[in-house]
């Protein structure tokens, strides 16, 4: 639907912290994201799946810390 009203619209998928077993605390680790935009519908990396160790092999590598300008732009 929101395609067909051409609406730009992106869904983020993130934790809000990172918490390591060996740990077992909050850390200010990066932390794996995924993003879904309307504009870049097609784009994409090789990650199949969502997890810590998945997404190291995406374009982000380990995460980034200027996820708001990549979300926004």
């Amino acid at each position: 639907e929101i395609e067909k009203r051409g609406i730009e619209a992106k869904i983020a998928i993130l934790p809000d912290h990172a918490t390591p077993i060996k740990i077992k605390t909050h850390t200010s680790d990066l932390v794996p994201f995924a993003i879904y935009s309307t504009k870049n519908k097609d784009e994409k990396d090789e990650v199949e799946k969502y997890d810590e160790f998945a997404c190291r092999n995406g374009k982000y590598g380990k995460g980034v810390e200027n996820f708001m300008e990549i979300l926004l732009k």
